[in-house]
């Protein structure tokens, strides 16, 4: 077993999201912020809560050279300042598909075809 590195949750590489640093500092530069678990350990150390999240900001994330694990609900929070990923994929109804949805012909795979198409540089 592994822990998210936002919120100190068990968690697993499979089930998890995993983040380069980089990648990781994007996604806080987008807005994503601690976890407040994270933040009240720091406050509890006399931190005022903007300073906690600056430190983590300036100290943690920036200086970090390794991979970020996220356990799904942190992941979930995450993907919402990931600009790479499709933020969702929008429900299409069985009665709502476009025709050209509906009905796709396949080529018959077991005929001989022309391969002359892909030899274009010759």
């Amino acid at each position: 077993m592994a822990t998210c590195d936002l919120c100190n949750a068990t968690t697993s590489w499979q089930e998890g999201k995993v983040y380069s640093a980089s990648d990781f500092r994007e996604l806080v530069a987008r807005g994503l912020q601690p976890d407040e678990s994270t933040l009240a350990v720091m406050m509890a150390f006399g931190a005022s809560r903007g300073q906690a999240v600056q430190q983590w900001k300036t100290g943690l994330v920036a200086q970090s050279s390794t991979d970020w694990l996220l356990c799904p609900v942190c992941a979930v929070r995450a993907s919402k300042f990931d600009t790479k990923r499709p933020k969702s994929t929008p429900a299409v109804s069985e009665g709502s598909r476009p025709a050209s949805l509906t009905s796709v012909s396949l080529p018959n795979m077991s005929e001989p075809r022309d391969k002359s198409w892909w030899q274009f540089w010759k």
